[in-house]
């Protein structure tokens, strides 16, 4: 809790080990983890199996109302919803990790 808001913490490696979503009230700050329509490179290649576990599982998980603000997008979009994302987004469309790793 931070006042009046609850913030829920999600470790989601994959960009980096200590990755981290925030999910706050119908929003989710999901870093370099799941952007609009990709998802972050893989830097460490000792978490290369993790990117896929954290896209393909817990996006799905949540509300697809849910608003996402990714760290960045290089096209001036703000942000999506983890319903547009799994409707649209090619990345979570793999459904097996050889295929979301290439």
């Amino acid at each position: 809790m931070l006042g009046r808001l609850r913030i829920q913490v999600q470790h989601t490696p994959g960009h980096t080990r200590d990755s981290t979503c925030l999910a706050v009230e119908d929003r989710v700050f999901t870093g370099d983890t799941l952007l609009i329509g990709a998802t972050g490179r893989t830097i460490c290649r000792a978490v290369t199996r993790k990117p896929f576990t954290t896209a393909s599982s817990q996006s799905v998980a949540l509300d697809p109302a849910l608003k996402v603000f990714p760290a960045h997008d290089y096209k001036g979009r703000g942000s999506t919803t983890i319903g547009q994302e799994i409707a649209n987004n090619p990345r979570l469309q793999k459904r097996d990790r050889a295929e979301f790793s290439r």
